[in-house]
This record gives structure tokens, C-alpha cells and sequence, in this order.
């Protein structure tokens, strides 16, 4: 079975991978344009540092999803990445087609579905 967001689905699968999971479909998805964001204003970065910086925003970005929603980023649950998710995917909604956020919401609740 093919990885989804770094997570081999046939394994144990943890909250914390999810969370990560999570990040890695956050950055597929929003990773170019907040590339194009930070070019267009300008900004001039050091050797990886653009990479850094769009890693930073997502991040913000996830932990904003999971303070938001009342759980906790570094100690997430089951029910914490499904609220989670559920605010990501509105957020989504301002930049991303509604299938390509089903999509990815769709590919991380196969993981989610694996957590007892």
C-alpha cells in the first residue's frame, strides 16, 4: 500500500504522525503559493531559508487549527485532528477546489480511522 503523507497505512499509526501527516498535506497543498507570497513581496531569502519560512507559516497554521478547535498540537487525540482537520479544510477553502480538499481530508481520515 502506498504512503500517505509519509505514513506506511499498514503500520501502527499514532496521533503525533497524524499530526505530521497533516503538516505534509498542509504543505503539498498551500507550499507553492506561500512560496509565490513571499516572492511576490519581495522579500530576499538565504540558501533554504524560503523553506523555512513556508515550514514556519504551516506549522502556525496547524497549531492554529488545533488551538482553535480546543485540542492540543503537541499532545493531539482522535477527536482534537478530526476538529482539527474539519477547521483546515475551511481554511482550505480560500485558496484550494472543494475536491482537492476532499481529497486530502479523505486521505488523512484513512489515517485517523486506523487510531483505536
Amino acid at each position: 500500500m502506498e504512503k500517505i503523507y509519509g505514513i506506511d497505512p499498514t503500520e501502527k499509526v499514532t496521533p503525533e504522525g497524524i499530526r505530521d501527516a497533516i503538516m505534509a498535506c498542509f504543505k503539498q497543498a498551500h507550499g507553492e503559493f506561500q512560496k509565490e507570497v513571499i516572492e511576490s513581496v519581495g522579500i530576499i531569502f538565504e540558501e533554504g531559508e524560503k523553506e523555512k519560512a513556508v515550514y514556519d507559516y504551516i506549522k502556525q497554521v496547524v497549531r492554529k487549527a488545533f488551538s482553535d478547535t480546543g485540542g492540543n498540537f503537541a499532545n493531539p487525540n482522535k477527536e482534537s485532528i478530526i476538529k482539527a482537520i474539519g477547521w483546515l479544510a475551511d481554511f482550505s477553502k480560500n485558496f484550494r477546489d472543494q475536491e482537492t480538499i476532499k481529497k486530502h481530508y479523505s486521505e488523512i481520515m484513512q489515517l485517523v480511522d486506523k487510531l483505536d
